[in-house]
């Protein structure tokens, strides 16, 4: 597939390697403005760590990353996502010790100058499709199920209005019908916000769902990448990742 001229987000000859374990082998990869870039790949395959040296969580031994054109390699989490990522992780990190509400207010602390209005929070939730937001809000976050803890961390992230969304395995632990209502969610709040979304998913029905390109990774480097029907159909991938 031919390359953006000027992509939005991209990686070049990226390595990150842990002790003796290569996880990101000089990768090539760029994400489109606006577009939703589905990766898919074999547990190992470096898809989380791609996410972690993208958002600045790990730094790269070796390679560039830049985002609209300037390099951003090796800066600091809370400055990469100044510039503009936001991300969620597989494992929910909410804070046991803050209700719903400052749960996601406490995603301002990345933004400048600091923004603390509730009733942000309050909006954003409602937009995401919870109900009885007042009620929502004041809980604990442990007491809510898993489909809505999702939603407020992936508001947290959204509060602090990113040019860019990183989704690690949003739809992990949901159900058939709270996967389909999520990407309802997350299609209306994308063409909502001017979103450029990429996402990491084992869930194939969602990516080929929700991607308008498919990126595969294994062992730290690109297998494939194409249209969710190319990749659906390629033998290659069937072989390494599909298992059919």
């Amino acid at each position: 597939m031919s390359k953006a001229k000027n992509p939005f987000l991209k990686c070049e000859k990226v390595t990150k390697r842990f002790g003796g374990i290569t996880a990101l082998s000089e990768l090539e990869f760029e994400i489109k403005k606006k577009e939703t870039l589905g990766i898919i790949g074999p547990n190992g395959a470096g898809k989380t760590t791609l996410f972690n040296v993208l958002s600045g969580v790990h730094k790269p031994d070796s390679g560039t990353i830049k985002l609209k054109g300037e390099e951003i390699t090796g800066k600091e989490p809370y400055q990469i996502a100044r510039k503009g990522i936001g991300r969620t992780f597989q494992s929910l990190r909410l804070f046991s010790n803050l209700n719903v509400l400052e749960n996601v207010m406490s995603g301002t602390i990345f933004t400048d100058p600091i923004r603390k209005e509730t009733d942000q929070a309050e909006e954003l939730l409602r937009k995401l499709g919870i109900e009885k937001v007042e009620l929502i809000g004041q809980k604990m976050p442990q007491d809510l199920p898993t489909d809505k803890k999702r939603v407020i961390e992936l508001a947290r992230v959204l509060v602090r209005k990113p040019k860019i969304l990183l989704l690690d395995e949003f739809m992990a632990g949901l159900n058939p019908k709270e996967t389909d209502k999520a990407l309802q969610m997350l299609k209306k709040i994308k063409k909502k916000e001017n979103l450029t979304m990429a996402l990491i998913e084992h869930n194939i029905r969602a990516i080929m769902n929700i991607a308008e390109r498919v990126f595969v990774l294994h062992s730290g480097r690109k297998l494939e990448e194409g249209p969710p029907k190319e990749i659906k159909n390629s033998e290659k991938v069937k072989e390494v990742y599909l298992g059919e």
